[in-house]
């Protein structure tokens, strides 16, 4: 079933796909629920059950003054709902060693390319959306987790992360079909 929307993601909306595996300090908050944690710590790791260093993490808090508010992005102006992603190689075209693990090579079979930019809107509707604090996690220096800095993201000592995000709780968020064009 994984494949299958490796395929789609990358079909229908030129949306790079690679599995992971996400590990969340919390449940996930739901309506029978209503009590939202005072924060989120959330990891990313390779899909291999061997790793034990996230490639991404992030502490989130939301705020608890003032309270939750309905929101839709249809409110804002289009272009916060418009997403644009360019062509994407086949990962069958990824130079040698790109793909590291057993489970990336298999899945690399799946992953198509595309040769057209494309173009999509994401319509998201709540009824309990609040601000948040965002803190960007990284290895910790002179620990054994220091090597793998390289396979970290976000890279770059230019490259400066928001820390303030949107804190959404029971969404409905719809992807509508892409617009697809060539260039030239």
């Amino acid at each position: 079933m994984a494949n299958l929307f490796i395929i789609k993601g990358r079909i229908n909306w030129n949306t790079p796909k690679h599995l992971a595996r996400f590990q969340f300090s919390s449940p996930v908050v739901s309506s029978s629920d209503p009590h939202t944690p005072s924060k989120l710590e959330v990891s990313v790791f390779p899909p291999a059950p061997t790793s034990t260093t996230p490639f991404f993490s992030a502490t989130i808090q939301p705020f608890t003054f003032p309270p939750a508010v309905p929101f839709q992005n249809s409110w804002l102006p289009s272009y916060f709902a418009k997403v644009v992603i360019p062509p994407i190689p086949s990962a069958m075209s990824a130079p040698a060693g790109a793909w590291v693990e057993e489970e990336e090579q298999a899945e690399a079979i799946f992953a198509a390319g595309s040769d057209e930019w494309c173009e999509f809107q994401i319509r998201l509707k709540t009824k309990k959306a609040r601000g948040c604090w965002v803190t960007m996690n990284s290895p910790e220096k002179d620990s054994n987790e220091e090597g793998k800095l390289k396979r970290w993201w976000p890279q770059g000592q230019s490259w400066k992360p928001w820390v303030l995000g949107l804190w959404i709780e029971d969404a409905d968020l719809r992807i509508e079909e892409g617009t697809k064009w060539t260039l030239g």
